[in-house]
C-alpha cells in the first residue's frame, strides 16, 4: 500500500502545471488591443468622460489546432474600468461597471468604438472636484493642477456553451485638469 501510495504521489509530480488560461474549461480567452489610448488629456469642465476611440476585442482559440464552434462564441455582457492613482494621490475614482452586449465570434474580432471608461457623473465626485476653481483648483494631496490615474478595464461575458470568460486587462493612463489651467 505504501509503494503504491508512493507511486502516485510521485506521478503526480510528473504531471506539467496549467497557465491561467489553462485552468478555465473554456476553449478560448479574449485579447484586447487599444487604440489611441496614451496619456488622455481630459478637461472636467466640458463634462466629457475618458473615452476609448477604438477597442479590438479578439477571440483566441487555447488550443490553436482546435475547430471552433458557434458554440465558443462569446457574448460580451460586462465592462469595468478600476481607477487608480499613480501621481502620489490616495482618492481613487469608484470603480465603473457598464452593460455593453456584443458577441464576439470564435477565432473572431469585434471592434468597439466610443467606449466610455467612467461616466460623466464621475467628473464632478472625488478626487476631481478638488481640481473645480470653487474648490481652490488644486489636488489637496499633490498640490497640482492635474490628477493622473490609470484605468485597468476587462470585459466580462460567456461562451455560448455556458464558460464564464474574462478579458485580459487593458491599461490606459488619463490626466485630469479644469479648464487648461493644468494642462501640460
Amino acid at each position: 500500500m505504501k509503494r503504491f501510495l508512493f507511486l502516485f504521489l510521485f506521478l503526480l509530480l510528473l504531471i506539467p502545471s496549467c497557465t491561467d488560461q489553462e485552468k478555465t474549461r473554456c476553449p478560448v480567452y479574449i485579447e484586447v488591443e487599444a487604440k489611441d489610448y496614451e496619456n488622455y488629456m481630459v478637461d472636467i469642465s466640458l463634462g466629457i468622460p475618458p473615452t476609448m476611440k477604438t477597442v479590438n476585442l479578439y477571440s483566441r482559440a487555447k488550443n490553436p489546432y482546435a475547430d471552433l464552434s458557434s458554440l465558443s462564441d462569446v457574448e460580451i455582457h460586462k465592462i469595468v474600468s478600476v481607477w487608480k492613482r499613480t501621481d502620489g494621490g490616495t482618492v481613487n475614482p469608484r470603480t465603473f461597471t457598464q452593460t455593453w452586449t456584443t458577441l464576439l465570434p470564435a477565432g473572431g474580432r469585434v471592434t468597439l468604438n466610443g467606449l466610455n471608461l467612467m461616466s460623466a457623473e464621475q467628473l464632478y465626485e472625488m478626487p476631481f472636484t478638488q481640481l473645480l476653481p470653487e474648490n481652490g483648483g488644486v489636488d489637496r494631496e499633490t498640490g497640482n493642477k492635474v490628477i493622473i490615474v490609470d484605468a485597468e478595464t476587462k470585459f466580462y461575458g460567456k461562451t455560448v456553451q455556458g464558460c464564464d470568460i474574462e478579458s485580459e486587462p487593458m491599461y490606459t493612463t488619463f490626466e485630469f485638469y479644469y479648464g487648461g489651467g493644468g494642462a501640460k
